[in-house]
This record gives C-alpha cells, structure tokens and sequence, in this order.
C-alpha cells in the first residue's frame, strides 16, 4: 500500500486506498491532506464515497516509519493525535538470479528464472531494452537467432522499486550446437567427444578450431611451424568466439613419467595470412634430450 499528501482544502481528509480510479483497493494508493495553517479551515463533503475520513481541523502529520511498515498519525495543534492508520511496505524486490537458457532453437531462446522475494512481476530486456514483462519467472523470445547476439536481463519489480541482474547470453558454445544442428545443450551427436565427420576432430576441437563438424577437414589445424636449436614453434587455429573454451600448448621432457607444463611457453595471435591462427614457441634448453608436445583444450 502507498501513501501521497496534498495540499488544497484548507482541511483535513483521508481516502480510501485508491488504484486506477477504485476506491477501496488493497494495494491502492491512501491520499492525505490537504493542509489547514495560517488559513481559514474549510468543511469538507464528508458524503464522497472515496473518504476514509475528514475533519475541518488545523493539523501536522507525524509519519513513523520501520523496516516492515509505517505509522501516519495526524496532530491538531493541541498535540492531540485525532487520527492514525497503519500501512505495511511491500519492501525493493531481491535480485533476480542470472536466467538460466533451457532451450535454443535457429529463432528462439527459452529463459526461466527462480522467482525472487518482494517481486509481484518481471520485466525482460535484451540488450538493455524492455521487450516484455511477465508475472511468471519464464520466457521465450522467438525473435533470437544465432546472429542475433542478444544478451538478456530480468528485473524484478514491485511498486516500491526494482532490482535488475547482470546480463546473460546464450554461451557461445550452445549457439555454435544450433548453427550446426547439433541438440544445443551438447548431448546426443553434439557431444564433445564424437567426430561426426569422422575426420579424427572431436566436437570440442572442432570448436575450439573453428571448423566444420559436418565436413571431414582434409589439413591438419595444428602443426610444428619450425624447429631450431634454440626453440620449437608450432602454429594452431583458433576460433576467436570459443570465449567459454581454455587452450594451451603443454610440454613434457618424458613419456614415460609425463610432466605436463605450459611454462616458458610463450603465445601470439598470428595476422596476414595467418589471421585466425596463433603460434607458440617453447625454448629448447640445454641437457634437453626430447621433447614433447600437445594442445589441451578444456571445457
């Protein structure tokens, strides 16, 4: 319930709680006034079925106000308390949790959301524009496709403010899943260890690289570039939209006991003709007597 006070009748009056012009609406809005020093009082229309309450009396509001609720007592120039009425605050709603993508499809993305305390509905923006709002704590857009980029925020809200959470996106990995109609979540033939083309590139490199799960690639996206007595350089594509994947060249001196390390390994994103791909280079030292190399990639 909410309060407002006005100034005009040289009076004292009390509505009803007031919504959309109906008085008598739990959570309307109690108007109270209109104000009486220095002037003549006025008598008010007692009989106007939105009153609460009226009085031809000089007064002064004393609003008493606590985490749960607020007190407004009117006082008459004597101090006498001559009327009080109690309102509860619906109280700024918690944040939202980030929503949580529960289907992807070539036009739509499915949201839902855990509902939120002090929350009576939810606003949903993309890429910071409002494009709908809802009491339920789920939501389709069917404008998205795997171009599209948007990015989604869920504001919880009630009349006494809002409260807005960080922004959400499809991962990258689940828009790469529908564009090559693969299930977007990564099950079934989207897996991350099955070759559908069968070329020897699992799902996850493929990716990673930034190749064709459907087309068996015929050229290797990893290789050794050069090979001195000082360094060993090996050049590997990379799909610069896998932001949700971690890749790094490690080395080992040994096999047979391996110690896999990406120390002294020193990166650089390649451009001209080799945009698209990155090399890295591991000192060779002395003593060394081999030397063995792999590409990790992690999810």
């Amino acid at each position: 319930m909410h309060l407002a006070f006005e100034n005009h009748d040289h009076a004292y009056k009390r509505t009803k709680p007031i919504l959309n012009g109906v008085s008598g609406v739990a959570d309307g809005i109690v108007f109270a006034g209109d104000g009486a020093w220095g002037v003549e009082l006025r008598t008010p229309d007692a009989t106007r079925t939105y009153l609460q309450g009226t009085q031809a009396r000089h007064h002064a509001f004393l609003v008493t106000i606590s985490d749960t609720g607020r007190t407004i007592e009117a006082v008459d120039k004597a101090g006498v308390v001559f009327d009080s009425f109690n309102q509860g605050i619906d109280g700024i709603p918690s944040a939202p949790i980030t929503p949580t993508l529960v289907n992807l499809a070539m036009n739509s993305a499915a949201f839902t959301w855990t509902p939120v305390a002090n929350a009576t509905s939810y606003a949903v923006l993309r890429n910071g524009v409002q494009i709908a709002t809802t009491t339920s704590t789920d939501f389709t857009d069917n404008a998205w496709n795997p171009t599209s980029g948007f990015s989604y925020q869920i504001v919880a809200l009630n009349r006494s403010g809002s409260v807005t959470n960080i922004a959400a996106a499809p991962a990258p990995r689940s828009v790469w899943n529908v564009t090559n109609n693969f299930p977007w979540n990564s099950t079934g033939e989207g897996a991350s260890t099955l070759d559908p083309d069968s070329d020897g590139i699992v799902n996850l490199a493929e990716y990673f690289h930034g190749l064709n799960p459907r087309v068996s690639d015929t050229a290797a996206p990893f290789a050794v570039h050069s090979l001195s007595t000082s360094n060993v350089s090996v050049r590997y594509r990379v799909n610069s939209g896998a932001t949700d994947l971690n890749g790094s060249v490690e080395w080992t001196p040994s096999l047979a006991v391996p110690a896999w390390t990406n120390s002294n390994v020193i990166t650089n994103d390649l451009s001209g003709e080799w945009t698209g791909w990155r090399s890295a280079t591991i000192p060779v030292t002395n003593g060394m007597p081999a030397g063995f190399l792999r590409l990790r990639i992690r999810e």
